[in-house]
């Protein structure tokens, strides 16, 4: 599984990434239920990429950046996961204890090891692989395969914004207020109404 976009950071400092099995908020991730997994962590800024967390990656051999200083703004991440196929050959079966999760702590999550939110999350662009003609926007469903019919529908017609739908959007407000602003534009309550 690979999946990369953007991680919003609100303020300067010092954050910890931490990444493994699911925990309670406020844990860090558990590292032995995830010990056969394979994970990669890595930001990018400025073209500079960081190697935050490298758990038995294959050809990863440099240092990682556990503790990063990072500045407020916007960082390209990417998280690479791997499990390797379960032995079905061993007479002792088991159950499997499954998920991954990526937590950080620092000034954004006041200090807390949580889990990275949603909220600081977002695509960074939308690349056509697959164009509806009805909307001009990426369906979400394009490169996944074996989905029901109810889950590909969904992902076709689900939209999400960009970092720059959203820029975009703050600009033409600005742009709207701005002309009103400069063309003493104002509304008055007539008595027809």
């Amino acid at each position: 599984m690979r999946w990369s976009g953007a991680l919003l950071v609100d303020h300067d400092g010092v954050y910890e990434f931490a990444a493994g099995a699911p925990t309670p908020e406020d844990e860090r991730p558990n590292m032995e239920a995830a010990e056969h997994s394979q994970w990669r962590v890595t930001i990018t800024r400025d073209g500079k990429t960081r190697l935050l967390l490298n758990h038995n990656w294959p050809g990863q051999t440099g240092p990682t950046v556990t503790f990063p200083k990072l500045k407020a703004g916007v960082y390209e991440i990417t998280v690479e996961f791997s499990v390797p196929a379960p032995p079905f050959s061993t007479p002792d079966e088991h159950r499997l204890h499954t998920g991954f999760q990526v937590k950080y702590k620092g000034p954004d999550s006041h200090d807390r090891m949580i889990e990275i939110p949603h909220s600081r999350l977002f695509r960074i662009s939308k690349k056509l692989v697959y164009k509806d003609v009805a909307s001009g926007y990426q369906d979400l469903s394009s490169g996944i395969t074996g989905l029901a019919t109810g889950a590909m529908d969904f992902l076709k017609a689900y939209y999400s914004s960009t970092l720059r739908d959203i820029r975009r959007t703050y600009q033409r407000a600005f742009k709207a207020l701005l002309f009103v602003h400069r063309f003493p534009l104002s509304s008055k309550r007539c008595t027809g109404g």
